[in-house]
């Protein structure tokens, strides 16, 4: 019973010091919140609900209906997550500036501001250097990212200035406009690597199999033990690039026909096979729940979203064993220290079971040992 007490104190000051960093990153910010601090998805600050549901076109997102006949159900959820959209506390801040402001991870406080055409990003000196070295990278040469400016905000922090595209980021078209959109991105990406990629190197990754290996209980072990091979022989012919890490279906605006813009960029920087981010782009769907139809199409078939292409830039072959072979390398890499630590800041081993189960229940043979 104590216990049971103990958890439930602590799951109250827990959200308690949530809400004191809230309140501090609003009155610390150098740019005035509008009026009016509300509950939303994924801890989204909002004036009103038409601006909510332009910032979730642009970034945030309500991601698009699951494949097969639970469409209806998923726009029931969505008009429930709306209704929901309740106000819980007002701000005193002003009357001026931003219509939306959104707490990243990273501790960085995004606002976007509809009549100005701008995000401004309040965060720490450090982050912005990493952000400012990250934007350095050839990988966006390839795609489109907002041009930044700088500003010293006093006391360690800073303002980053972007230019607001109000274009829908590809979590939010329908299944067959996603489809085309990862074309998309697959062909830019595959002109990445045929022009920037770096030569193999092993000994930066065969670690990792052994790290995340020990996480595992005796049975997952052994497993994955017996695909030791298939991850050498993938990390010895695959070349690298430096990765944004992050791709996923809201960090893609545009697509299909219009340009690509890449956001997100803060995390990339890391070396790392040239199939790591265009996997991340279906397995991020799988590691967040949702819908798995961008996976199962490439799973069914690498050429349909382009996938065969990337695989010949990055291995000089391409065939379905490859594909799986690449989809374990990228698990093993993204649950090991050298890019958890990057990604989410820390590592644990608990995590990596979570994941591998995750895996298990998700992606049909996993570890593929039962696919032909």
């Amino acid at each position: 019973m104590q216990s049971i007490i103990d958890a439930k104190l602590k799951a109250i000051l827990s959200i308690f010091q949530e809400i004191l960093r809230w309140f501090q990153y609003i009155r610390q910010s150098p740019v005035p919140a509008r009026l009016g601090v509300w509950r939303g998805h994924g801890r989204v600050y909002w004036h009103n609900r038409r601006d909510l549901e332009r910032a979730s076109l642009i970034f945030l997102g309500f991601y698009g209906p699951p494949p097969g006949g639970r469409r209806i159900g998923y726009r029931l959820v969505q008009g429930a997550l709306q209704w929901a959209s309740a106000p819980i506390a007002w701000s005193h801040m002003g009357r001026t500036g931003p219509t939306v402001m959104w707490f990243a991870r990273d501790g960085s406080v995004k606002s976007f501001d509809f009549d100005a055409s701008e995000v401004s990003t309040f965060l720490s000196d450090s982050l912005a250097q990493r952000l400012l070295t990250a934007r350095k990278l050839d990988l966006f040469d390839f795609f489109l990212t907002p041009d930044l400016v700088l500003e010293e905000a006093g006391a360690g922090k800073c303002v980053i200035r972007e230019q607001l595209f109000e274009l829908p980021c590809i979590g939010l078209q329908s299944m067959d406009e996603q489809l085309e959109s990862v074309r998309q991105v697959s062909r830019t990406y595959t002109r990445y690597v045929l022009e920037r990629s770096l030569n193999p190197d092993p000994s930066r990754f065969l670690s990792c199999f052994d790290q995340v290996a020990a996480c595992l209980n005796p049975t997952d072990r052994v497993r994955m033990e017996a695909k030791r091979r298939e991850f050498t022989e993938f990390v010895q012919a695959a070349r690298l690039v430096e990765s944004h890490l992050d791709f996923n279906v809201a960090n893609f605006l545009g697509g299909r026909d219009r340009p690509l813009v890449l956001l997100d960029i803060g995390d990339a920087g890391l070396v790392l096979p040239a199939t790591y981010d265009s996997n991340n782009l279906l397995l991020n769907e799988v590691y967040r729940g949702r819908s798995g139809h961008l996976l199962e199409a490439v799973l069914r078939s690498p050429e349909a979203l382009g996938y065969d292409d990337l695989l010949r830039a990055t291995l000089g072959r391409s065939s379905p064993l490859d594909f799986r072979r690449s989809l374990f390398a990228n698990f093993v890499l993204r649950e090991s220290p050298y890019v958890s630590c990057r990604l989410l800041g820390d590592w644990s081993p608990e995590r990596v079971r979570q994941s591998w189960h995750q895996f298990e229940t998700q992606i049909p043979g996993w570890p593929f040992e039962a696919v032909a």
